[in-house]
């Protein structure tokens, strides 16, 4: 009678580990790159919200003394959004802060004390070249659309 052996071989199981290893390494770098696609937008919704937090400001009755608020946009040394009081260098009410990676463009916006404002846009990019396009209209709404 024959012993049957129970068990894998040693280049089975070195076939296997290969192939979760390759597995692994195609499933990281796609997850790599949907994160940084994933960073821009939200990015773009950060950026959206901090506009509207803005407009808020700029009607709320607290604050009957401020002619306008300013949204503008930092890239040095960090990339951020400052708000601030009645011009862009006036005193600062909040500031948001964007993952480095991105790049913005446009700007500045400002509100005056009906939250109305000048048609802008604010373009914000990934380094996958992936953007989206921040959109605020003259009443003070604000879009946010894929590039």
């Amino acid at each position: 009678m024959m012993k049957t052996s129970k068990g894998f071989t040693l280049a089975e199981m070195m076939v296997v580990i290969g192939i979760v290893g390759i597995l692994g390494a195609l499933s990281f770098s796609s997850y790599y790159t949907v994160r940084k696609v994933r960073d821009v937008q939200v990015a773009a919704q950060k950026t959206s919200d901090t506009i509207l937090r803005a407009r808020s400001y700029a009607i709320s009755p607290k604050n009957m003394g401020v002619s306008s608020v300013w949204v503008n946009v930092i890239t040095s040394p960090t990339k951020k959004l400052t708000v601030t009081e009645n011009s862009a260098l006036g005193a600062r009410i909040f500031e948001s802060t964007l993952p480095s990676s991105i790049t913005i463009s446009g700007g500045p916006i400002s509100f005056n004390a009906s939250g109305q404002t000048a048609k802008k846009s604010l373009v914000l990019t990934g380094p996958t070249g992936e953007s989206y396009k921040v959109n605020v209209f003259q009443n003070g709404s604000v879009d946010v659309k894929k590039n």
